[in-house]
């Protein structure tokens, strides 16, 4: 069966944007992009529902953020590439709550969290 609607997520690290493309029917749809430098906070949310669960990755910035499902294509690697800049981003899956049908929020990262702690001697 062929999806309609196909999403994928991309870190480039050379030029340090995330890109969020939403293709139909394998032509171009839309691209979002957002510079890591920009992102001041990174949050998941379960969306915990009947039919299945979802988590999101939520990159806030001053204007339009940017959120990304774990069922985009690409999920895994743009958390495994975005680790070192936004310690505690791996723990996405934490956010998955322990009552059913519950939507559940989790703070992985904040910029003045970071600040804070670098600061600390």
């Amino acid at each position: 069966m062929m999806t309609p609607t196909r999403t994928s997520v991309v870190f480039d690290s050379s030029t340090r944007v995330i890109s969020l493309t939403t293709r139909t029917f394998y032509f171009w749809h839309k691209t979002k992009q957002k510079r890591i430098d920009e992102i001041n906070a990174v949050d998941a949310l379960n969306r915990n529902a009947l039919t299945h669960d979802e988590i999101f990755l939520r990159f806030y910035t001053d204007d339009e953020g940017l959120v990304v499902s774990e069922f985009d294509a690409g999920f895994q690697d743009l958390v495994a590439a975005l680790t070192p800049v936004f310690p505690g981003i791996e723990r996405w899956n934490d956010v998955t709550p322990a009552v059913p049908l519950t939507e559940a929020a989790l703070l992985l990262w904040s910029r003045e969290t970071s600040s804070e702690t670098q600061h600390v001697s």
